[in-house]
């Protein structure tokens, strides 16, 4: 660990996915990544043609990381379609460590909209999704 990385924390690892509609790509799409540990942070992407998307790791920085406490980081991954704001993913991250959402597994997502949203309870913390991943 360097001295930039003291108090640094991972709040929603790096993501990519696939969004569908009835199996068709959705293009143009806006995806909203929303994380709130001790403040909240967002940003969003358009998914491309073939209705991908991808997010960089998200960190935040806070002398709480520095003194025990536990860390808990909710998260949610929105998408706009027909004019309607859906769910895609939420979930509670409860460690610093990048990728530690599915244990170690990095977040790559296929997500059709026409799912129904189901409960994930093999992690550490509940999941709403509707979206897979390997």
């Amino acid at each position: 660990m360097s001295i930039f990385d003291v108090g640094k924390a991972c709040v929603f690892s790096e993501v990519s996915g696939v969004v569908t509609y009835r199996g068709e790509p959705v293009p143009g799409a806006t995806v909203r990544r929303i994380a709130k540990w001790q403040k909240e942070k967002q940003d969003s992407t358009t998914t491309d043609a073939d209705g991908r998307f991808h997010f960089e790791p998200m960190y935040q920085r806070s002398a709480v990381k520095l003194i025990p406490a536990e860390f808990v980081a909710h998260q949610r991954l929105l998408i706009e379609h027909q004019g309607e704001e859906v769910l895609l993913w939420f979930t509670t991250k409860r460690s610093t460590e990048e990728n530690s959402e599915l244990n170690g597994k990095p977040l790559k997502f296929t997500c059709e909209l026409t799912n129904e949203p189901r409960f994930d309870r093999n992690y550490r913390a509940s999941i709403k999704t509707l979206c897979t991943w390997d």
